[in-house]
Parts: structure tokens; sequence; C-alpha cells
């Protein structure tokens, strides 16, 4: 009654050391996970996003005010050689210029928060894939490594 055949000990020990490595496995992906999320975290920072959105517009942002200039002056000259320097003209039409530069210049604020929202799905991405791999494999170390 009390003994234990010979096959059925080893299928028991074999279940045992099995639910002993899947036990280890899973504190490998807890860990590697944790790793992963850490390093993720410490660089990846709303610092990080907001340099890439304010990146974009201290390169966007100088190039629109000097279009803005060029087309001020050009719109001067053009009502000067028309006579029309003290007109309601030059007011309709530096309204349609400040108009247009307001427009661009919401265009440019959205195009950098496009940027560092891109950047975070990339980051959001890249985390996910990792995390998907390390479950896969269970490699803590070389998961933790890749981050």
């Amino acid at each position: 009654m009390g003994f234990i055949t010979k096959p059925a000990k080893i299928a028991k020990q074999t279940a045992e050391a099995q639910q002993r490595a899947e036990a280890t496995r899973q504190a490998n992906i807890r860990q590697g996970t944790a790793n992963i999320n850490n390093t993720f975290d410490s660089q990846f920072t709303p610092d990080f996003y907001n340099a890439q959105r304010q990146g974009y517009l201290d390169y966007a942002t100088p190039q629109l005010s000097q279009q803005y200039a060029d087309a001020s002056k050009k719109l001067v000259y053009s009502l000067d050689r028309a006579g029309m320097t003290n007109s309601s003209v030059r007011a309709q039409k530096e309204g349609e210029l400040s108009r247009l530069y307001g427009t661009n210049s919401r265009s440019i604020a959205d195009q950098a928060q496009g940027y560092a929202n891109d950047a975070r799905s990339n980051a959001e991405a890249s985390r996910a894939d990792l995390i998907s791999t390390l479950n896969a494999t269970g490699d803590a170390v070389a998961a933790t490594n890749a981050a």
C-alpha cells in the first residue's frame, strides 16, 4: 500500500523537476521583466520625449520665422509698388499673413508632438518585443542586456 513502483517514482521525480524548472523560469521572467522596465523607465523619461519634441521645434520654428519675415518684406514691397502701403488692403494682407503664420506654427507644434509620440511608441514597442522574447526564452540576462 505504501510502496511506489519504480516507474511511478521516476515519473513523480520528473514532474517535480519540471515544476522546479518552470518555477525558476517564471522567476527569471519576472526578474527580467523588472530589469527591462527599470532600464526603459530610466532612459525613456518624460524629459526624453520633451527633448524629442523640443528638438523638432528648435529645427522648424526658425525656418518658419524666416519664411514669415521674408513674406512680410515681400508684402510690404508689393504694396509699396502698388502705392497701397496705407490702405485697408495692407491690413487685410497682413492679417492673412499672420493667420497663415499661426496655422503653420500650430502645424509645427503638432508635428513636434507627433515626433515625441512616435518616439514613445517605438520605445514601448521595443520594450514589448524584449518582454515577448524573454517570455519565449526565459533568459533574463540576455533580455536585460538587450534592453
